[in-house]
């Protein structure tokens, strides 16, 4: 019982938060900025090609 209660202290298990378990942590940092904005543009360009290809594929089968 006592390493029980040593770990749920330790880890803070024992405490209730009035805000239902969310912590604001504050603003991401400038790398985690960096890093969703690189993927949105990369899936943005993924997107672009994808639509010009099908766009191409039309294109060809109605030229035919």
């Amino acid at each position: 019982e006592n390493l029980f209660a040593e770990m749920t202290s330790l880890y803070r298990l024992d405490q209730i938060s009035a805000s239902d378990g969310k912590a604001d942590l504050g603003p991401l940092p400038a790398t985690s900025k960096a890093l969703l904005w690189t993927l949105a543009v990369v899936w943005a360009g993924i997107l672009v090609y994808v639509l010009r290809e099908s766009v191409k594929k039309k294109k060809a089968a109605h030229g035919r």
